[in-house]
């Protein structure tokens, strides 16, 4: 009776376990995701302050878009761990870069010349596109972690100015 009451008790601790070790791969299985499409986006934008550095665009403000999109590439590249201060500076410095696209996006907007480029016109498309994507790797990523009951990790997508996305 003893030894199965203690092999049970063994079944459960291992069970616990695993169920723990299976929650964290299957966490960073989708941060994984969702790293890959934020560096994705850090080489579009950074491929468009190429392009926009030959036109009438503000250097200033397309140098700093620029800086902030490696910035964020960078980093997400180095994080391999997903512990709630990483996730919250990774937030952060996502902010500050769509922040900065914005203001460059609105600057672009009265730029007809830019506007009817063809190079900027498929920037747009790739942007639109891996922003969806981000929004919904993120979502799976958050409902992960909220099933895991990990709420500490979660990634929020703020967008500037309180907007649900950034409009190209």
């Amino acid at each position: 009776m003893k030894l199965s009451f203690r092999l049970l008790f063994l079944f459960f601790i291992f069970s616990f376990y695993s169920y723990g070790q299976d929650s964290t791969s299957q966490i960073k299985g989708k941060w994984k995701i969702v790293k890959s499409l934020l560096q994705k986006r850090s080489n579009i934008i950074t491929n468009l302050t190429k392009t926009l550095s030959k036109s009438n665009v503000d250097k200033k403000q397309n140098d700093s878009l620029k800086g902030l999109a490696i910035d964020l590439y960078n980093y997400v590249g180095l994080l391999n761990l997903t512990d709630s201060v990483s996730i919250s500076i990774v937030a952060a410095k996502n902010k500050k870069l769509l922040k900065s696209l914005a203001v460059t996006l609105i600057e672009i907007d009265s730029k007809q010349e830019i506007k009817s480029d063809e190079k900027f016109a498929n920037f747009q498309g790739e942007l639109e596109g891996c922003e969806n994507s981000i929004k919904n790797a993120a979502g799976n990523y958050n409902d992960m972690c909220r099933e895991y009951k990990r709420t500490d990790l979660l990634f929020l997508l703020n967008y500037p100015n309180n907007q649900t996305e950034v409009q190209f």
